[in-house]
C-alpha cells in the first residue's frame, strides 16, 4: 500500500544524512509482518549500499537518473509486530533525467510498483512457509 512521503521523512533514518540531496519519490508499505529482528529476512538480496539492524538500502544510476531504495523496519501502529517499509529516493540527471522521471510515473505506478510488491509478498509467504536450514 502506498504511503505519504512524509512518513519517511519524518523518521531519523541515517539514509537523509547519505542522501541528503535526493528526493522521496515514494513510500510503500510492504506486505511483511514480522518481529523486531527480522529486517535481515526481506533484504536477502543483492548487494547493499548499507545495512543496520531496522534500515537497508541498495542504490543504482545510470544517465537518467541516481536511484537509492531504502527498506526500513518499523513496529506496526496497531500491535506488538513490525513490518517492512519502501522508500524510492531519487536525483535525476539534468533535465533530460527529470523529463524521464515524469514521463515514466504511470508505467512504475500500473506496472513496476504492482509487480515488485507482489514479488515481495511472496518471497515472503515462501520464507515463512519454508523450513529453517
Amino acid at each position: 500500500m502506498r504511503i505519504p512521503n512524509s512518513v519517511c521523512t519524518a523518521q531519523q533514518w541515517r539514509i537523509h544524512e547519505i542522501a541528503s540531496d535526493f528526493t522521496v519519490e515514494d513510500v510503500w508499505a510492504l506486505p511483511t509482518p514480522g518481529g523486531p529482528d527480522d529486517l535481515h529476512r526481506l533484504v536477502e538480496w543483492f548487494t547493499s549500499v548499507y545495512e543496520t539492524d531496522t534500515e537497508w538500502v541498495a542504490e543504482t544510476a545510470n544517465k537518467t537518473v541516481h536511484a537509492a531504495m531504502h527498506i526500513g523496519w518499523v513496529p506496526d501502529d496497531s500491535g506488538p509486530g513490525y513490518h517492512g517499509r519502501m522508500a524510492v529516493l531519487v536525483k535525476p540527471n539534468g533535465l533530460f533525467g527529470r523529463v524521464y522521471m515524469t514521463m515514466i510515473v504511470p508505467f512504475r505506478y500500473i506496472l513496476v510498483y504492482p509487480a515488485l510488491l507482489r514479488l515481495i509478498a511472496r518471497s515472503w509467504v515462501h520464507q515463512a512457509e519454508s523450513p529453517p536450514a
